[in-house]
């Protein structure tokens, strides 16, 4: 009831702008107010009923991330995990929309969630590796990140090329540049 009646009395002084102030020019804008009400549709400006369901919340966060609005994703995502902490698939886009979105502190602590119930999803292992990477926490992401790679989520040809790229300097920032030199090698042969 309120917008509506915020909206009328913005409509009502649109109104009485366009109209002398009389008494008959009131009657006339008072009218054509009511026509104006009348015509213009009131359904958008009455609030929306929130998805109040699991499903209804997952299947619109994933439209949302479909649709690349990450921040409503993420929104969406958060609440339908507090109705259902076990999701493991909504753990995994939250953790990728905030890894994509640059929010790495969040998205390390998500893909913990995923990492909990799955020790060895290789993909989770890696990515919070760079996360961590990201944050500054230098020993325990090239940990994930090895961890990744042993575990399988390195098998794609661009992602191989990044985790170990990051391992490299990993290596390099924390000192083992034996290692590095190691892991920088492949990259010099293949130019």
């Amino acid at each position: 009831v309120q917008p509506i009646i915020s909206n009328a009395n913005i409509v009502t002084a649109v109104v009485m702008r366009l109209f002398p102030i009389t008494c008959k020019s009131r009657v006339r804008a008072g009218l054509t107010l009511l026509l104006v009400l009348a015509v213009v549709p009131m359904s958008h400006l009455a609030a929306q009923d929130p998805p109040s369901s699991f499903d209804e919340l997952a299947a619109e966060a994933a439209a949302a991330r479909d649709v690349d609005d990450a921040p409503r994703a993420m929104e969406l995502y958060q609440q339908a995990l507090q109705l259902n902490p076990k999701w493991q698939d909504g753990w995994w886009s939250l953790g990728l929309l905030q890894y994509g979105s640059g929010a790495y502190a969040a998205a390390t602590d998500t893909l913990t969630h995923v990492l909990a119930s799955d020790p060895n999803a290789a993909q989770a292992q890696a990515l919070r590796g760079l996360c961590e990477f990201e944050t500054g926490d230098y020993q325990r992401s090239l940990a994930d990140i090895q961890k990744g790679i042993a575990v399988g989520a390195a098998n794609d040809p661009r992602r191989e090329q990044i985790l170990h790229y990051h391992e490299a300097m990993l290596l390099t920032r924390l000192g083992r540049f034996q290692e590095a030199l190691k892991a920088y090698a492949p990259f010099a042969e293949h130019g």
